[in-house]
């Protein structure tokens, strides 16, 4: 079965205003140029179509062809922090092996593996326990060409290997079907993606799938553009800070009821060359995710917390009283004003890391680490330039966006994200480096501000959350870091 999207020419539903000659505006870009004539020719796009262009536009996206992390890039990320952080999930990794049943053969997967570092680290831990690391295939599922080789070199593999013809097509039949998700909203929001058809050959609109390569200590690794090329067999995902940078979409209450935010070229006197302007009336994208979130559209709209789609087990920092579940009570409905994020692509991943382990008759486990939130989420997005926070709308392609994830809400109490590492074991592994360190003070230093920035609320922040996708039925005791 193959997906179609449908384009609508959206062009004529909008009558640009000009503001007035234009004053002094933020830097041009290359990517700019690309979405001004695509809006000047269709209309304005989603916030979502947007913000993929801007993070993964083949030729002038922000993740294709440089490196963002670290102290030269724009942000750092936990394992640049420390290596400690990666050992951690090292740990919940060879857990879960463990509740799994010891599977023979199977597939670590890494969603956005960034530089590789994380999984550097992590397999530090596994290749301790012989039977677990020689019968572990790795999947790197990774959209940026550039990021892959920087992946393949950390983890020891041949780079080159990764680029021209060595790298295959597959043609996958895994999640045909699609995700409940996509199979209800897709037809309805897929005409947003008119202006985002890839120009970088077959890979970009395909299932691509590198050769599978041998890196150090032998450790076995594919890369993969999509979740769904992942192949068959017991599973456990890591998807750190990879949910928090899918595209959004964004929604406004109005007079009028839900409006779906556009972006608009903007003639004016406006700070940038894009602006923000309201749909005339509801989108596609209005009528399909907004219920798929759990968002009434009703005449008197009423914001509800969706009840989630799969087991999960959720440790966040949030303080929250165990009698006060105002969140998941109705609210008086919205107000003018008023807006909110859907995240359809986090919606399918989802729903498709929970299809999977389904398939696999619970032979699967995913634990996600991100920035977010445990209810509906207002307007959160933001962009990211030299490790300082920009307007969304200046310089596309030359910073990074990102938005707080959605948590579905599990009945438990949540606790500070400290606590998450604690209990995978991060204070004795903090006490063995300090006896590596010995005398060198200086890194002994290192070490322990690393340490706090980890496990401290006031650093990492109280939206830093950690989540466990499972089934109940396999996994009969709660998976380490989610037991308390």
């Amino acid at each position: 079965m193959t997906s179609r999207a449908i384009s609508i020419d959206t062009s004529g539903l909008y009558k640009h205003k000009p503001h007035g000659p234009a004053g002094k505006k933020s830097a041009d870009t290359p990517l700019l140029s690309h979405l001004r004539a695509n809006i000047q020719l269709r209309g304005p796009i989603s916030v979502a179509t947007y913000m993929k262009e801007a993070l993964t536009n083949p030729m002038h996206g922000y993740y294709m062809n440089k490196d963002a992390f670290g102290q030269k890039g724009d942000f750092i990320t936990s394992p640049e922090i420390s290596q400690m952080f990666g050992e951690a999930l090292g740990v919940w990794c060879s857990d879960l092996w463990e509740k799994l049943g010891r599977p023979a053969m199977w597939n670590l997967v890494e969603l956005g593996p960034g530089r590789g570092s994380l999984m550097h680290d992590m397999l530090r831990v596994l290749k301790k326990t012989p039977e677990l690391f020689g019968q572990m295939t790795i999947h790197m599922v990774e959209v940026s060409p550039y990021l892959r080789q920087k992946q393949a070199a950390t983890l020891g593999c041949d780079p080159t290997l990764l680029s021209g013809d060595a790298a295959k097509e597959t043609s996958s039949t895994e999640d045909r079907e699609g995700s409940k998700i996509l199979k209800a909203g897709a037809a309805n929001f897929a005409a947003d993606t008119r202006d985002t058809k890839p120009t970088a050959g077959r890979e970009e609109t395909g299932h691509w799938s590198s050769p599978v390569l041998t890196g150090a200590d032998g450790v076995r690794v594919q890369w993969h553009r999509h979740f769904r090329d992942v192949p068959p067999g017991p599973f456990l995902v890591v998807a750190h800070e990879l949910f928090d940078a899918l595209p959004v979409y964004h929604f406004e209450y109005t007079e009028k009821g839900w409006l779906e935010r556009l972006v608009d070229v903007d003639q004016g006197e406006g700070p940038h060359h894009l602006r923000y302007v309201l749909s005339p009336g509801p989108t596609y994208a209005t009528m399909a995710l907004l219920r798929q979130a759990g968002v009434s559209t009703e005449p008197k709209p009423k914001l509800k917390q969706k009840a989630p789609t799969a087991s999960f087990s959720y440790r966040g920092g949030e303080d929250d009283d165990d009698d006060n579940d105002d969140d998941n009570r109705p609210t008086d409905g919205p107000k003018v004003g008023d807006r909110i994020e859907v995240c359809a692509e986090g919606m399918a991943l989802a729903s498709q890391i929970s299809e999977k382990i389904a398939r696999e008759q619970g032979r699967g486990a995913a634990l996600v680490i991100d920035y977010g939130q445990d209810r509906t989420r207002e307007d959160t997005l933001r962009a990211i330039k030299n490790h300082k926070i920009q307007d969304v709308l200046c310089e596309p392609g030359l910073a990074d966006i990102t938005a707080e994830s959605i948590f579905p809400r599990f009945a438990a109490r949540l606790s500070r994200p400290g606590q998450f590492l604690q209990e995978l074991g991060i204070d004795a592994r903090l006490a063995t480096l300090l006896r590596s360190a010995g005398d060198d003070s200086a890194q002994a230093k290192d070490l322990i501000a690393a340490y706090e920035r980890l496990v401290d609320d006031e650093q990492m922040g109280l939206t830093y959350k950690a989540m466990t996708i499972c089934s109940l039925h396999n996994v009969k005791q709660p998976p380490v870091g989610f037991s308390l």
